[in-house]
């Protein structure tokens, strides 16, 4: 992928990324265990805090477009290397990206077949459906709840998480993003989103950028996992949904990767056939 110098190879590559995938996944795994992070242990975060602000727009960051912006961003700093020709830029650019593109789309077409066929439900929904005992906060069943329709969860929710209660408490930023996250939730959407960026940007690193420009993958990585962990922290996502869509965001970005870096290798040689033939001439 670079011209300057010998590319490494593809098990180099992942040489170098996988203590990275170890370091991630372990860190996914300790969210069964740390207090404030399992919304099923205890004690669980105070969701008025400026933790849990804080929480909520890492977890922002990694919502909706955000997370595509972020692999836009990713491909560009990677493109504009020193050291390449503008062509060469544009022709990696187009394909790196395109190759995400491709994978984002594969992933959010399965997404909710995945969720639908495991139905493991939300902490907030499970929290919701059976507390406080006396008088749960859902007022239907949980079953129940998942038999509506997206909009009739999405009333049902503006109907009972009003500013007025009190349990659970949470500021009202929180409240609005516990409304629309009413579908099931195993894998975590996010997670996966999140890890296929940073091992994303960490294949890439290792591949093609001088040493003194990887110290950015190294920030994403850090604020990828963190994302994650914002997940658990809101109670959005229990942390066995946290560690598959981590494990699959993994794969993900692996595979982004491997299949951009073939199909530029295939246009390098193509593109090297013709000046053979003209020198041979």
């Amino acid at each position: 992928m670079s011209h300057t110098n010998p590319s490494p190879s593809l098990s180099e590559v992942f040489g170098r990324v996988l203590p990275f995938i170890a370091v991630a996944l372990t860190l996914l795994a300790l969210t069964f265990v740390l207090p404030y992070i399992n919304p099923y242990g205890s004690p669980v975060l105070d969701l008025r805090g400026s933790v849990a602000m804080f929480a909520y727009y890492l977890t922002v960051s990694g919502s909706g477009s955000f997370g595509p912006l972020t692999a836009t961003a990713i491909v560009l700093f990677v493109v504009l290397r020193p050291g390449i020709s503008m062509g060469q830029r544009l022709k990696e650019f187009v394909i790196i990206y395109g190759t995400v593109l491709v994978v984002i789309q594969v992933w959010v077409n399965i997404e909710p077949r995945a969720k639908a066929a495991v139905a493991m439900p939300r902490p907030v929904i499970v929290e919701l459906s059976s507390q406080p005992a006396s008088a749960p906060v859902l007022g239907i069943p949980m079953d129940q709840f998942y038999t509506l329709t997206p909009q009739a969860r999405y009333e049902r929710l503006k109907t009972v998480l009003t500013p007025e209660l009190q349990t659970p408490a949470m500021n009202p930023l929180i409240r609005e993003h516990w409304l629309v996250m009413t579908d099931y939730g195993f894998p975590s959407g996010h997670s996966v989103g999140a890890m296929l960026n940073a091992i994303l940007f960490l294949c890439l690193a290792y591949a093609v950028l001088p040493p003194s420009w990887r110290w950015p993958s190294l920030v994403v990585f850090v604020w990828m996992v963190a994302i994650c962990y914002s997940r658990t922290m809101l109670r959005e996502h229990a942390p066995i949904q946290v560690l598959a869509g981590g494990t699959i965001g993994v794969v993900l970005g692996l595979t982004a990767f491997t299949v951009s870096r073939a199909i530029l290798s295939v246009f390098s040689r193509s593109g090297a056939q013709p000046s053979r033939h003209v020198s041979a001439a």
